[in-house]
């Protein structure tokens, strides 16, 4: 009987799946909501993890077993890793039989990016998607952090941050009056009226993120509000690649990638070498080993014997 094995990478945005089975009969890919956990709570996370997971199993129309491994924004604890790992597991036995061999690992986005861009060898990968965190493997093989420590702490140069700094202007203008074309573009655009519609969008739906694209655009257009948020949110994204190197010069690869979900907006990530750049001349762009994290999920789930 044929295995199926999927890798999912899951962000604060969104869940990407990749999936194959062990004969080669079939290999497809699956999209779906994010789930973060911090932000969703553990429950809703892993529902939304069983059941993508389950609708991969059910298109792949196989009898085996489920090999699947996933990467989660907002399990950088151990036992958290640990706790959802066992309620995805659960929940998946439920839905595709109890007879059926179901093995779920989780670990966090942080690390598949890293296994995608360099495998096991040195070097920086600098996420950006609705947050932001810098993983590095050492030259000795260490794995290090900066930055990760979400919304409320951190998350630097990430979509959360770029959308709260332009609603934050937006949330002055409906007070005093019109100051710039960005907030009157984000106005209109999300329908963001009046105190009700802007108070409902950031906290009731958490929708804050959403914005970052539209800054983005218009600061790629020539828009200097824009281009202002933009430049202050990567220069303290750049900023956590400076304090890495500075306290760690000796043990470090001088090479990274860029991933996450902002870094496909081509002005976005131009912004973002120019920064590392200028404040880190001695350090270049590298290729990464493979296209996507949620190839690098996929590859784990294969190696399961």
């Amino acid at each position: 009987m044929s295995t199926l094995f999927v890798g999912i990478d899951s962000g604060g945005s969104t869940s990407k799946l990749k999936a194959r089975t062990s004969d080669g009969s079939a290999e497809f890919s699956l999209i779906s909501a994010g789930a973060n956990p911090k932000r969703i709570g553990f429950p809703t996370a892993a529902d939304r993890l069983a059941e993508l997971a389950a609708r991969a199993y059910a298109e792949a129309d196989v009898e085996g077993g489920l090999i699947v491994r996933i990467g989660v924004a907002g399990v950088g604890r151990r036992g958290d890793q640990t706790h959802l790992s066992v309620a995805v597991g659960e929940r998946l036995s439920t839905m595709v039989g109890m007879d059926r061999r179901v093995d779920v690992v989780v670990c966090t986005d942080a690390e598949l990016a890293l296994a995608a861009a360099f495998g096991d060898e040195a070097g920086v990968v600098v996420i950006a998607g609705t947050g932001s965190i810098l993983i590095c493997r050492t030259v000795d093989s260490d794995i290090l952090l900066r930055g990760g420590w979400g919304f409320r702490l951190g998350d630097e140069g990430g979509g959360y941050q770029i959308g709260i700094e332009a609603l934050t202007r937006l949330a002055s203008d409906l007070e005093s009056g019109w100051s710039c074309d960005l907030t009157r573009y984000v106005a209109d655009t999300f329908g963001l009226s009046g105190r009700d519609e802007l108070i409902s969008f950031v906290y009731d739906q958490d929708r804050s993120a959403e914005v970052a694209p539209f800054v983005i655009q218009a600061a790629g257009l020539g828009d200097g509000d824009a281009a202002a948020i933009l430049d202050r949110q990567v220069s303290s994204l750049a900023a956590m690649l400076v304090r890495l190197s500075n306290s760690e010069s000796e043990r470090l690869q001088t090479r990274y990638v860029l991933s996450g979900g902002l870094v496909r907006e081509p002005h976005y990530r131009n912004t973002v070498r120019s920064h590392i750049k200028r404040l880190l001349p001695e350090w270049e762009p590298a290729t990464p080993r493979l296209a996507s994290a949620v190839d690098a999920a996929l590859d784990m789930a294969e190696a399961v014997v």
